[in-house]
């Protein structure tokens, strides 16, 4: 992993708002089983993950795309999700991705993905989970990944909060976006995966 990646997160305090709005129901705390791979051993990180739907855009994958972001071709030169892959997702300045719906609960703590700057040293992406709850969609910025380099590399892990909000109801559906910020922010991004288990 580049050392010089950062990536920074929110406080739970974020959530403490929304607890009073959360439905009051039996939790089971899980989101359905799906088939896990170490998808990021090499880079000394031994947890399991599962991809994220349609997150290594080699079709349309349900995902939202705006403002000028788009699928190329292209990919993280690893091939993780397969050796036949060759397309990535481009997320010029001010472009964003939402993610279809993905469940979250307290064993889901993380995702991750690949990403390549192709802009200016001060581009970042921004990491957002999106809430859904009964006063509407809620928005929960979870992390941003810089990174001074023109090469592929592995987002650190980006911790996803907003999933001790199953501890108030269950496990539940969230989007991510993904969105390209800063002076002249160019970024690729490719095979977006979700860890199921807590690293505890």
């Amino acid at each position: 992993m580049n050392a010089r990646k950062r990536i920074g997160t929110v406080g739970v305090a974020l959530l403490a708002g929304l607890a009073a709005s959360a439905p009051a129901q039996a939790a089971s705390l899980t989101c359905p089983a799906e088939p896990t791979q170490q998808t990021f051993q090499r880079w000394l990180d031994p947890a399991h993950y599962v991809p994220m739907p349609g997150g290594t855009f080699e079709a349309e994958g349900g995902w939202t795309l705006s403002d000028g972001a788009r699928r190329v071709p292209g990919n993280e030169p690893w091939y993780v999700a397969g050796a036949d892959d060759s397309t990535a997702l481009s997320l010029p300045a001010g472009a964003s991705a939402i993610s279809p719906p993905v469940c979250i609960s307290v064993d889901r703590p993380t995702i991750r993905f690949f990403a390549r700057n192709q802009g200016s040293l001060l581009g970042q992406v921004r990491v957002t989970v999106l809430v859904p709850t009964v006063l509407g969609e809620v928005r929960l910025p979870i992390g941003t990944v810089l990174d001074p380099t023109d090469d592929w590399s592995p987002t650190p892990p980006t911790l996803a909060v907003v999933n001790l909000l199953s501890l108030l109801g269950g496990p539940g559906d969230v989007r991510f976006e993904l969105t390209a910020s800063g002076y002249r922010s160019d970024w690729l991004v490719d095979d977006v995966y979700v860890d199921p288990y807590s690293k505890g």
